[in-house]
């Protein structure tokens, strides 16, 4: 395991790496059950129009902050990596508008670093700037019509079943709790 939890500066508890990790490291992947976005809770992570994968309750992918200058990023196959070198003990962390395209969706940031955006919003709503970062988001198959084809094999199939016709198309979760605020993948 290159990985522990402890407490975060961020928000509660975080990720921290547990030795150098070089950029593109494959750390962990998310796992855990496909479920609408009526049941996801605040950690979910959107993998197909109205369906999140609702992580596994001690999987790291769970409690994983957002940062604005995030030291890793989640592929197509919903692996997480390292986008640069991290250090020992240094906290782990995704840009949630990666992972959340509903895009009401937007919460306060509280990140601190240097180039802070203040709010996190959904991937339709962030600046050009931060969706150049991330050339293939989980979603862009959503976009596309397509269920993305990473995902493991239980997930793969539920979410072809999910998304109907061949060629079928979603933007988001239209009814999303929260009326466009709340807080996505990520400690609560």
């Amino acid at each position: 395991m290159a990985w522990r939890f402890g407490p975060s500066g961020i928000h509660g508890k975080g990720v921290f790496a547990d030795r150098a990790l070089d950029p593109r490291a494959a750390l962990f992947r998310v796992h855990g059950d496909l479920v609408p976005w009526s049941r996801v809770s605040q950690r979910g992570y959107q993998v197909w129009r109205d369906w999140y994968v609702e992580p596994a309750a001690r999987s790291p992918s769970r409690i994983l902050n957002h940062a604005c200058q995030p030291s890793c990023e989640v592929t197509a196959r919903l692996d997480i990596r390292a986008r640069r070198r991290i250090a020992p003990g240094e906290e782990l962390t995704i840009d949630y508008a990666s992972v959340v395209l509903w895009e009401p969706w937007r919460m306060a940031c509280a990140c601190g670093q240097e180039g802070c955006r203040g709010e996190v919003r959904a991937w339709g709503r962030s600046p050009e700037e931060v969706r150049a970062r991330y050339p293939m988001p989980l979603f862009s198959f959503v976009e596309r019509g397509r269920v993305p084809p990473g995902l493991p094999g239980p997930l793969r199939e539920a979410a072809a079943r999910a998304a109907g016709p061949p060629g079928a198309r979603g933007r988001g979760s239209p009814g999303r709790r929260g009326a466009g605020t709340g807080t996505p993948p990520g400690p609560a």
